[in-house]
């Protein structure tokens, strides 16, 4: 249980460190080592999640998270067909769950399958509209294969159903400045920032676009806002140096980029 607990709160190594000692006690528990294996993976370590899968393989072959575990493990080292063969084996198991499709989808697009990733993409929001990220990843692919105005739809949609997720707003906002509609991407993150005004990472995307768009007063004013609200936040204060660099104005940008060092 403290593992399941440490893991749901994004605790990884205290996961993996809880249930290696419940499999350390009992062996052949194929739940605690499947659990183990989740929590390899979760920290971004797929070989030792796939070691922990195979020895439960049998136990759980029935367990549709399992194949979409291992799908996503052997995605990671890039090994394609295996993860095809188990993400297929989680649809098969479980055809009206979201989730089997997203990962095809992905691992579609790693072949640079764009149209069948497409496909994937969109019978999982068929089956969960609300699947916010399986809708960036659809956006994505559209983007991909040059379709941006589709893109931009699936962006505006999650947004339309979470205005304050995070994902969503970069990806459109990527999206616009890559079509040289850096207006659009500035209103956006305004929008944004009236309900979310304290927000640093926001605030300094929009001093990005005002550099993007030569306006490096108005950018200069961003970063320093972001700043006011964290000072140790490296992006703001390195996008600072950047306009003070452009500006010329060298002794500024070497004390930003000291402040940088210091605080890093």
């Amino acid at each position: 249980l403290m593992g399941h607990a440490a893991l749901g709160e994004n605790r990884t190594d205290e996961a993996v460190a809880e249930f290696q000692a419940v499999v350390s006690r009992i062996p052949n528990n194929p739940a605690a080592r499947y659990s183990l294996g989740v929590a390899h993976a979760v920290a971004g370590r797929p070989r030792e999640a796939l070691k922990e899968f195979e020895r439960v393989a049998k136990p759980m072959d029935k367990l549709p998270d399992f194949h979409l575990q291992s799908a996503r493990a052997h995605l990671a080292l890039g090994q394609v067909a295996a993860a095809q063969k188990s993400a297929q084996a989680a649809v098969a198991l479980a055809p009206e769950t979201a989730q089997p499709y997203a990962v095809l989808g992905a691992i579609h697009a790693t072949k640079g399958d764009l149209a069948d990733a497409a496909q994937m993409y969109s019978k999982a929001l068929e089956i969960d509209p609300g699947f916010a990220a399986g809708r960036i990843a659809l956006g994505n692919v559209y983007n991909l294969d040059k379709k941006p105005e589709e893109a931009l739809k699936e962006y505006e949609t999650a947004l339309e159903a979470n205005p304050g997720y995070g994902p969503a707003l970069r990806a459109k906002v990527a999206t616009l400045v890559r079509r040289n509609r850096i207006d659009e991407a500035i209103a956006s993150v305004e929008t944004a920032l009236k309900r979310e005004p304290k927000d640093a990472r926001l605030i300094t995307l929009l001093g990005a676009l005002y550099a993007d768009k030569k306006d490096q007063g108005r950018a200069e004013q961003e970063f320093k806002r972001a700043l006011q609200v964290d000072d140790k936040y490296a992006p703001a204060r390195l996008g600072l140096a950047r306009v003070y660099l452009t500006g010329r104005k060298e002794a500024e940008a070497t004390a930003q980029l000291q402040r940088l060092v210091a605080v890093g």
